[in-house]
């Protein structure tokens, strides 16, 4: 799932990750294509089951923490979909015993940066 835009700043952390500006924020991701360097425009995106709610606003190590304004929520069997900005457009599946379903809530998310991919823009 495409989740936003941004722009590579340099190396990152670990082996074959890099530092992506999305403003306001920068995140580790790791390329998913070669090629894409420093200044290189790129898309990120990852799968939804790879964003996991930050439990009591703390994320696993490892992880990198976003804050997520939630802006859709529908139910889907026992789970919630959640649709927010961070600025990315990140998508999060929980059970229902995790999500009231009141609108416009702000929520602790975490993705691993080997999670988060990269292409092209």
């Amino acid at each position: 799932v495409e989740i936003g835009e941004g722009r590579i700043a340099g190396p990152g952390p670990g082996e074959g990750a890099v530092e992506v500006v999305v403003a306001p924020q920068r995140l580790y991701a790791r390329p998913a294509v070669p090629g894409l360097g420093k200044g290189s425009p790129v898309r990120l995106g990852c799968r939804p089951a790879e964003v996991r709610l930050a439990a009591g606003g703390s994320v696993p190590v490892g992880y990198q923490r976003l804050e997520l304004g939630v802006r859709k929520a529908h139910r889907e069997g026992s789970f919630w979909r959640l649709e927010g900005t961070t600025p990315l457009n990140l998508p999060l599946r929980i059970p229902q015993r995790l999500w009231d379903g009141g609108p416009r809530r702000q929520l602790a998310v975490g993705i691993a940066s080997c999670d988060l991919l990269l292409w092209p823009a």
